[in-house]
């Protein structure tokens, strides 16, 4: 299944020259598929985000395609807009999405570094955090929406996951449930 997350030959990555399921992994400047550069980030301890444009998961409402995403270390979708049920999919799998209004378009080159601030406080209904984009010209801070829309959906996060949160649920002792 890993093999098939973002493989669809229509999708066009803006890190790679091929379409469908590839990828640059950087800072190696080689263009290979997605699931193989996902495997070197996590050995290489590097946390994963997707960077989307508009109606992120249109078509993919399948919860596989959540699966998948989170299967391949990706903790953060940042998108324009996502379609309904694939947002959902996303916060049960324990995927953070995010929203960037359509103005800041981040105009990337690939070669930059984010790190998303203001976690774990954010997860909660309609919460914020602050993107901020280390490129050539130095740090951009941008203000992101975190699509979350009820407390369960922002416990189902905190605990990476609806299955990591029924998980953890077994393992309380008797009488703490």
């Amino acid at each position: 299944m890993l093999r098939g997350g973002f493989a669809n030959p229509r999708v066009k990555n803006a890190l790679s020259d091929r379409e469908g399921g590839f990828t640059r992994l950087l800072p190696d400047d080689r263009v290979m598929p997605v699931h193989e550069a996902a495997a070197i980030y996590r050995a290489r301890g590097v946390p994963l985000i997707v960077i989307a444009g508009d109606r992120y998961g249109a078509g993919s409402a399948r919860d596989w395609a959540a699966k998948v995403t989170r299967l391949l270390g990706v903790s953060a979708v940042i998108a324009e807009n996502f379609e309904r049920i694939h947002r959902t999919n996303l916060v049960a799998m324990g995927v953070l999405p995010l929203r960037i209004a359509r103005h800041d378009r981040l105009s990337l080159t690939g070669q930059e570094s984010f790190d998303i601030n203001g976690l774990p406080d954010a997860l909660k209904p309609y919460g914020n955090v602050r993107l901020t984009v280390h490129g050539a010209d130095g740090p951009r801070p941008i203000e992101l929406a975190c699509l979350i829309e009820t407390d369960v959906e922002a416990g189902w996060l905190k605990a990476g996951g609806i299955l990591a949160q029924m998980l953890q649920g077994e393992r309380r002792p008797a009488g703490q449930e």
